[in-house]
């Protein structure tokens, strides 16, 4: 089958680059080996949207894609479950050693303010007028009003419907079995449906499965976030998606009166069933972080604790977009370390441009393998067989 871009994943990446390139005119292919959203782009509850606390690097591209959420849902005529609640980062402590803490506040928002992300150092008294449940053991906050909350396995599925809609072909149960090369570019892809050519570019993106795709390039890991859902039994509110300077610890509420927990908490990798499972013990240790920052979540019916959607972490914390040393047409968007759901709007159109362009926007820049110590293109790893 001919196509002139094949991407690799049909998560929240895949779909999305396919419904940029398909709307502005190109045959694009997408090969999912499950289902879409199958993987860290599915779940249960939502994800945040948020440019708070973010890796200076990705700045940019979280201030860019604050301004391109709020009109997804009218461009992929469906819904993402998109809300703009604004963010908090809660302060009870110093933190060990020379990060974070009260006394860091003011320069974090002095380099996020100054990326365009608007970001304002609250004290105990304002913080209680926008989140009035909190620990009285909370005494400042960040808050980035424009942050905000989307459900992912709406979002994927929605870009999977614009995509197919404006003519991609979305080929679910399909996996990559192997790639043949012309000189430095893939000439083929092999897969039990058959051989795809495509004849401008191959773009992995389907994260935890990227390495066995384009091999192991660089060292990556895999994590297994643990998310649990609680509805209170007390009288309580959070208003805000609420992260934690010194604890492991995000809250968000549902719009039905659920509260989601997460922020770090991992569950357990079962290497005989291949899938990520719940850790009781873990559930506990969250639980407790939970109710010390918001006491009223104290006997809270826990209704659902998920740990399926296991994801890809890159040496220093940052996704990796950028051509394959030694490729001229492999490209890798991956390892996106638990929270690339946020930048996708600003990283497909980014990515779309430079596909299109041959041309790397700046704002990619630093996303690239030349930030590692890897080798130089001319003895870079090429994958030649695969075997997932």
């Amino acid at each position: 089958m001919k196509c002139e871009y094949l991407i690799v994943g049909g998560g929240v990446y895949g779909c999305g680059l396919a419904w940029q390139l398909t709307s502005r005119g190109h045959d694009v292919v997408v090969l999912e080996r499950d289902s879409v959203a199958s993987g860290s782009s599915g779940g249960p509850g939502a994800r945040g949207v948020r440019a708070g606390g973010r890796d200076p690097r990705e700045l940019p591209l979280a201030r860019h894609a604050q301004e391109l959420w709020p009109s997804l849902d009218g461009l992929l005529d469906g819904s993402t479950g998109y809300r703009k609640t604004g963010g908090l980062t809660l302060v009870e402590r110093e933190v060990v050693g020379v990060r974070g803490g009260r006394v860091s506040m003011s320069a974090r928002a002095w380099v996020q303010n100054r990326a365009g992300v608007e970001t304002h150092v609250l004290t105990a008294q304002e913080l209680r007028e926008l989140e009035p449940h909190v620990s009285t053991d909370v005494t400042h906050a960040l808050y980035c009003p424009n942050d905000g909350v989307a459900t992912q396995e709406a979002t994927t599925r929605a870009l999977a419907s614009a995509a197919r809609t404006a003519g991609a072909r979305i080929l679910e149960e399909t996996e990559v079995i192997s790639m043949t090369w012309d000189g430095d570019r893939v000439a083929t892809v092999i897969t039990a449906r058959g051989p795809f050519d495509p004849s401008r570019a191959v773009v992995v993106t389907a994260n935890t499965g990227s390495a066995a795709v384009v091999g192991h390039a660089i060292p990556t890991w895999r994590v297994v976030p643990q998310v649990i859902v609680v509805r209170p039994t007390r009288s309580m509110s959070i208003e805000h998606l609420v992260g934690h300077d010194s604890r492991s610890l995000s809250l968000k509420s549902g719009r039905d009166g659920t509260v989601q927990i997460s922020g770090g908490w991992r569950g357990r990798w079962n290497d005989v069933t291949g899938r990520g499972e719940v850790d009781p013990a873990v559930v506990s240790q969250a639980l407790d972080q939970a109710v010390a920052v918001y006491p009223s979540l104290a006997d809270a019916q826990v209704l659902t604790v998920d740990a399926s959607r296991d994801e890809a972490c890159s040496p220093d914390g940052i996704p990796i977009v950028d051509l394959l040393p030694g490729s001229k047409n492999l490209y890798l968007a991956a390892n996106w370390s638990a929270h690339g759901f946020a930048l996708f709007p600003a990283v497909i159109e980014s990515l779309t441009d430079w596909l299109c362009s041959g041309k790397r926007p700046e704002i990619l820049e630093p996303f690239a393998f030349g930030r590692f110590p890897i080798a130089s293109p001319a003895r870079a790893h090429r994958p030649i067989f695969v075997v997932p």
